[in-house]
């Protein structure tokens, strides 16, 4: 479900509500799917395209947006011409050349950085790591909660029914799943973001919290690309406060999931080993200066300077 929002301005924000199909992302998907666009960007809207993937036609629906809502696809309408095609990203090319089968975790954080930070086409997942105000919650309180945040931004009323299907898709595509609820085998096949721990079952059962804090599996690279996505998604400019890099909107700390502690560890590593970066701190504010010169699209490829294939 799409709806739009009036802005002040009069330009028209968009929102997507449970464009999952109520499929969360299945572990090997992607790959299917990038395998296909690489020879023919069409391939997924052809009448026999859930066939050769070995999945339902819902499911191929599924897949399709989360290529998109990942941004590892852009799609593209010719006039007069009946399909669509869906074209490759940078990402996505990049993901291809290095680690075509998804394994590396540096991978699944680029995969969560595009999902969190897409507020048009991934706006519940969006939502709940960059506005969502509580830490530990229950299925019921997300939806509440969400909907206060279409109201506030003066959009067209969600049905209920889609807010709670995209309530429980965000939980199974952040945590492994109940095996115990559910013998489905096709169910049961897990999104490859769980192994991100970012969000952990609470002691009471049906409530569940985000895991913020220090994240050993989150490399350097990826929290210094997830910071200049920031500066660029938020128009922050060259100079930007540590606490803006904790509580903004596309903030690392928000995106991450990580605390003040671990980001100001991250920065004065940073400061120590290069020179994207200056913190200069006072009594009253923190500030941390980037440097302008430093383009995401590098940063991107910095992420995998290890993982290069010859």
């Amino acid at each position: 479900m799409i709806i739009n929002k009036l802005a002040a301005n009069t330009t028209t924000e968009q929102f997507k509500f449970a464009g999952h199909e109520t499929f969360h992302l299945r572990d090997g998907w992607i790959y299917k799917g990038l395998q296909a666009l690489q020879t023919d960007g069409s391939a997924l809207y052809h009448t026999d395209a859930h066939h050769n993937l070995g999945i339902g036609i819902n499911m191929l629906k599924s897949l399709i947006y989360w290529l998109r809502a990942t941004n590892l696809v852009e799609i593209r309408r010719v006039k007069g011409q009946g399909k669509p095609t869906l074209e490759l990203t940078p990402l996505s090319s990049l993901i291809l050349k290095v680690d075509p089968y998804f394994e590396d975790i540096v991978t699944l954080w680029l995969l969560h950085i595009g999902l969190s930070s897409n507020r048009s086409l991934a706006t519940f997942i969006y939502w709940a790591f960059n506005e969502c105000s509580q830490r530990e919650f229950t299925e019921e309180r997300l939806v509440r909660e969400i909907r206060q945040f279409i109201d506030e931004n003066e959009a067209k009323q969600v049905a209920q029914s889609s807010l709670e299907k995209d309530a429980r898709c965000f939980i199974h595509t952040y945590l492994s799943l109940d095996y115990g609820q559910n013998t489905n085998t096709l169910d049961n096949i897990e999104c490859p973001l769980t192994s991100l721990d970012l969000i952990r079952r609470s002691a009471i059962p049906g409530h569940y919290k985000f895991n913020v804090g220090e994240h050993r599996q989150l490399p350097l690279e990826i929290f210094i690309y997830a910071l200049f996505k920031f500066r660029d998604l938020a128009n922050q400019g060259e100079v930007v406060s540590l606490e803006d890099i904790r509580w903004a909107h596309y903030s690392p700390g928000r995106i991450l999931n990580i605390d003040m502690h671990t980001i100001l560890e991250y920065i004065e590593e940073i400061e120590h080993t290069s020179s994207y970066l200056h913190l200069a701190r006072t009594a009253e504010l923190n500030m941390v200066t980037l440097d302008n010169s430093i383009e995401t699209a590098t940063l991107l490829r910095e992420c995998f300077k290890l993982r290069d294939k010859p």
